[in-house]
């Protein structure tokens, strides 16, 4: 049995396929077995996931941003906990950015990986402030 919004994405047409799942989650959220998020999954930990799961491509597009939005009506979710999920992860994206760079220095091993270390104590602090973000409802 297909869902509504799985249905939309069958039935694409002419609609842009970043639309199409925009709608598709809307009407999931709306019509189908997805009351509350005590049910599978906090609503944090889901919002947290989908941040993540956008910025994999190194794009965080409108339609994703529209998708967050509406999950964070749907379940009540404070514009101040997206914005510090927000920059958590462009945090997160920066030291990985500066990982690579100093992985790819000429500069002797010891060295980097001092940085690569500190880099790495930092990501991990980032980490556990955004696993304490998703325990505190």
């Amino acid at each position: 049995m297909m869902s509504k919004g799985d249905e939309i994405l069958v039935h694409a047409g002419e609609k842009a396929y970043g639309d199409l799942v925009y709608e598709a989650v809307i009407l999931d959220l709306e019509y189908d077995h997805i009351e509350s998020p005590d049910q599978s999954i906090k609503a944090r930990q889901l919002l947290w996931n989908l941040i993540v799961v956008s910025y994999s491509d190194g794009l965080h597009s409108d339609t994703e941003q529209r998708i967050i939005d509406a999950i964070m009506r749907k379940w009540d979710i404070s514009d101040a906990v997206l914005q510090e999920m927000l920059e958590a992860m462009e945090t997160l994206l920066a030291i990985q950015s500066e990982k690579k760079r100093f992985s790819a220095s000429q500069r002797p091993y010891a060295e980097v990986q001092i940085q690569v270390k500190e880099l790495e104590n930092r990501e991990a602090i980032i980490m556990q402030s955004i696993h304490q973000l998703i325990a505190d409802v």
